[in-house]
């Protein structure tokens, strides 16, 4: 598998995970298109706080434009301002969800997105049909679950080290369903 940061190392969102379905090596082609993608996927988190930012602002707005009527035009302004960036911010979250959705699912390689604790919070169809499970039984499983047991301590190992930074990708063995690496 290949894994990569999803956003800066500084403050990492989680991980994104590529397993393919037979033995391969992953080329600088391979992980320059998993980084696009999770930086798709930086970018609609980073929208999503914009939006819970905005949410939070116009709430604020409302509180004010209440509590002081002599300035409604004025804040009927902003509040107009913030409608139309929280609007677009939505626009734009939904084209950038839209898009990783689609690479997500359609991807012919099994995807895993994990918690900095590697904890499975999402998959693709493929990464389902490589482990022989449901989408519900994958999500919430810890990876030292979906590795060959004498794999598990490298595999947390190299995990650690690439959620600090260590290093920048990792690569490893999947347990299929059929108990196959």
């Amino acid at each position: 598998g290949l894994g990569i940061v999803i956003g800066w190392i500084a403050k990492p969102y989680g991980v994104l995970m590529v397993h393919s379905s037979r033995p391969m090596s992953f080329t600088s082609d391979d992980e320059f298109f998993l980084r696009s993608v999770a930086n798709l996927l930086h970018d609609a988190l980073l929208r999503k706080r914009i939006e819970n930012s905005l949410a939070h602002s116009n709430r604020e707005l409302k509180h004010r434009v209440a509590e002081r009527t002599s300035a409604l035009l004025e804040a009927n302004v902003l509040l107009q301002q913030k409608v139309l960036e929280r609007t677009q911010a939505d626009e734009a979250l939904r084209q950038s969800e839209a898009q990783f959705r689609a690479l997500f699912e359609r991807s012919p390689d099994a995807i895993f997105v994990e918690s900095l604790d590697g904890i499975v919070l999402d998959v693709n169809p493929v990464a389902c049909r490589l482990h022989g499970l449901e989408r519900e039984e994958l999500i919430g499983r810890h990876l030292r679950d979906l590795v060959p047991e004498q794999e598990v301590p490298g595999t947390l190992d190299r995990f650690e080290k690439l959620v600090t930074g260590e290093l920048n990708h990792v690569e490893g063995y999947s347990l299929r369903g059929d108990g196959m690496i």
